[in-house]
Parts: C-alpha cells; structure tokens; sequence
C-alpha cells in the first residue's frame, strides 16, 4: 500500500467517524418504530414499560459508546479496530448494567426490558459494522462474482 492510498483510508475513516452520530441516531430511530409497531401488537402493559426502560438505556450506551468508536476512527486503520472493539464492549456493559438496575432497582420488567435492548444493540452494531465495512473495504476492490 502507498503512503497516499494510506493517507486517503485515514481520510475515509474519519469521514466515517463524522457521520457516525447520525448512523446511530437513524438506527435508533428505526428500530424504535419498528418495535413500537410490534408492542401495538403485542398489546401487553409490561412490554411498553419494558421499552420506555430499553430506550432510554440504550440511547445513553449508544452515546457513550461513540467516544471510543469516533477516538478509533480519527486515528486511521490502526486504531479503528481497537476504537470499534472497545465501543462494542462499552455499549454492552452500559445497556447491561443500565437494564439490570432498571429491572433490579426500578422494578421494570425483566424479560420486556432485556430483550428489547438487545433488539437496539443488535441493531446499532449490525448499522456500524455496515457502514464501517462499506469505508474500509471500497467496492472497487471487492472480488468479484
């Protein structure tokens, strides 16, 4: 690799920590509409108190976890992966310890509340490993067929 191709995957990377609050946000976004069109179905009390809790977890892991992810990003292809590692461990320790103190603590309802975070943190990890896949491996280098 030369020394330019180099300097423009720093330059994509950190492009793609700049738009990385607002892949975030639309995932967030998605997934609550989504999951608001199931729990309408679901027609169950337990289940919308279990998502206020889920949501307001999950919107504070998906913030703190873009500090490592944006640091990893900014710092070129040899820290993006330590940066998108670390982002992935911290988001699960906050949405996990957020939850359990929520059910634990708060009373919320246990399987409600668990499992619809893991629906928000399976969607914003399946929305970063996209987007960072599609930066750091550009069509034009794909195989083909």
């Amino acid at each position: 690799m030369t020394e330019s191709q180099a300097a423009q995957d720093d330059l994509a990377l950190a492009a793609a920590g700049r738009k990385m609050p607002a892949v975030a946000l639309g995932t967030f976004v998605f997934t609550a509409i989504c999951l608001s069109g199931l729990l309408v179905l679901v027609n169950r009390r337990d289940w919308w108190v279990g998502f206020l809790a889920a949501s307001v977890v999950s919107i504070l892991s998906a913030a703190i976890s873009l500090v490592p992810l944006v640091w990893g990003l900014r710092g070129g292809m040899s820290r993006a992966p330590a940066g998108f590692l670390a982002a992935t461990a911290l988001r699960f320790i906050v949405s996990m310890g957020g939850c359990l103190i929520a059910v634990l603590a708060g009373g919320y309802p246990g399987v409600p509340t668990l499992v619809l975070m893991l629906c928000f943190y399976m969607a914003l990890l399946g929305a970063e490993v996209f987007s960072l896949a599609n930066t750091m491996w550009p069509a034009s280098t794909r195989p083909k067929g």
